[in-house]
């Protein structure tokens, strides 16, 4: 061995210093002690604003306008032709099921119902007589079949006045507001000519098409807010009724109708209303869409660790007001970069500013 060649001892400590020193940097660091940061080199590092990733409770929401309908609608019509003797309804009053709106000249039908009462009556009195005179052997059974005839005859006859009588007034089929009155007393009328509307405005129906992308989502029971510009800053609330079952080849959009309850009967058939459809809530997590990067088919962000934003690959859903609804790649409580984004690369040191607080993302959720 020449002189200067390190003697074995020595190589055997050099070697086993350095392992220890190794172990004991592999310890701090696994006790999340980090190695001192030069602060020359701190101060140097680009600065960044952060965000933490929020847990929220999300829905979809889909965009759409609509018309309304009363929930049940008709033109009031007779079914008889006559002069109208007397009107029982006022313009814009509600009226009940059943309720009697107007009546034409029935002198006749009344007269016709005079006569089949008595018709009847007679049939009836003579049927008695008959059956008396049977029961006692002095009328035949054939007699008796006969005024039992005339009796059914009778009464079907009477049937037919009263009938007759009923067509010539004119009621509500169902409770609802009615609309303006189109006769007048003493007017002659046909069938088929408008007395006045009736519509059942408890609740109205709103008609609304979806993109048929949304096919596989819309279902009876989602919710449904509605927006008219007769009432600012007012909100009506309503359910998916019915999902209609066909693709409209112009428009490639399906019909959806959901009921609103107007308990102040404000909303009118045939009003415009901007309408968002929500589908059900779920957890998630999301950020304020500036922190996303995108490069060729790739969405990013850069995720601050121990004072290191890191380069990681993100899946996006739904996007509002600014925020982005992450599906994959990230978890609640982690932070995001949202400015100072372009001085990054994966691996960089950044210095956090904004008081050296996280900033907590914006948006509400929906």
């Amino acid at each position: 061995m020449t002189g200067h060649s390190m003697p074995l001892g020595r190589w055997i400590f050099t070697i086993a210093l350095l392992a220890g020193a190794g172990a004991l940097a592999y310890a701090l660091h696994r006790q999340g002690t980090a190695p001192p940061v030069d602060p020359q080199a701190a101060a140097m590092a680009p600065p960044v604003a952060i965000a933490l990733v929020e847990r929220v409770t999300l829905q979809d929401r889909i965009e759409s306008l609509g018309r309304l309908r009363a929930n049940e609608s008709i033109d009031v019509v007779s079914e008889e032709a006559g002069i109208v003797e007397k009107i029982f309804f006022a313009e814009g009053q509600h009226s009940d099921s059943g309720a009697l709106l107007l009546r034409l000249d029935s002198r006749e039908e009344q007269a016709e119902l005079a006569a089949a009462q008595a018709e009847l009556a007679e049939a009836r009195k003579q049927y008695d007589r008959l059956a008396d005179l049977a029961a006692r052997n002095v009328a035949t059974a054939a007699r008796l079949d006969e005024q039992t005839a005339a009796l059914h005859r009778a009464q079907a006859n009477l049937q037919v006045a009263e009938a007759a009588l009923a067509k010539r007034e004119v009621r509500a089929p169902f409770a609802g507001r009615l609309g303006i009155r189109r006769v007048s007393p003493g007017a002659l009328v046909g069938p088929g000519v408008v007395i006045t509307t009736l519509d059942d405005l408890s609740v109205l129906k709103l008609e609304f098409s979806v993109p048929e992308t949304f096919s596989a989502s819309v279902e009876p029971g989602m919710r449904v807010d509605a927006t008219a510009t007769a009432f600012p800053g007012r909100r009506f609330t309503g359910a998916v009724a019915t999902v209609g079952s066909r693709i409209d080849p112009a428009t490639r959009a399906f019909q959806v109708q959901a009921l609103l309850p107007n308990p102040d009967l404000k909303l009118r058939p045939g009003m415009l209303l901007s309408v968002d459809l929500y589908s059900a809530p779920r957890q998630s997590v999301r950020i304020p869409e500036e922190a996303v990067q995108a490069l060729a088919d790739e969405l990013f962000v850069y995720v601050v660790e121990d004072g290191i934003a890191q380069r990681r690959s993100v899946r996006l859903g739904a996007r509002r007001d600014g925020m982005a609804e992450v599906t994959a790649g990230l978890a609640a409580g982690e932070r995001v970069v949202v400015r100072g984004l372009q001085a990054l690369r994966d691996g960089t040191p950044v210095r956090i500013v904004e008081g050296g607080e996280t900033r907590q993302a914006r948006g509400e959720a929906p």
